[in-house]
């Protein structure tokens, strides 16, 4: 969850999720700050680097895309390749429910065509 965190990742989501994955982050950090977090050396207490010597947030791992989502179609979309070889294919219709790999669809969720349930 700590990969929503990035700018352009948080301004996808709404003000409703923003204050749910907020709240779900302060928990967490709370939750290793008082189980970890605070037995570890100076330097080695963050929850989003590895050390203060990091320059960057190595401690945070990305999503798994190739994890099966629930969606819905927003509009009739038509036929749509989920692969790149261009074997599977599925008719996207507006309002039916699919199960499918996020990596498949994650240009249309971004694009608003595909909402996740």
């Amino acid at each position: 969850m700590l990969h929503i965190y990035r700018t352009h990742i948080w301004n996808r989501l709404s003000e409703q999720e923003q204050r749910f994955a907020k709240r779900c982050l302060d928990i967490m950090e709370g939750h290793l700050e008082r189980s970890v977090l605070s037995r570890l050396p100076y330097g080695y207490q963050s929850m989003l680097k590895q050390s203060i010597s990091s320059e960057e947030d190595d401690m945070v791992p990305q999503p798994q895309l190739d994890t099966f989502i629930f969606c819905k179609a927003n509009s009739n979309i038509g036929a749509f390749q989920l692969d790149d070889m261009g074997e599977e294919i599925v008719d996207l219709v507006a309002g039916d429910l699919y199960v499918l790999r996020y990596k498949s669809i994650k240009g249309l969720v971004e694009a608003g065509r595909v909402e996740l349930v």
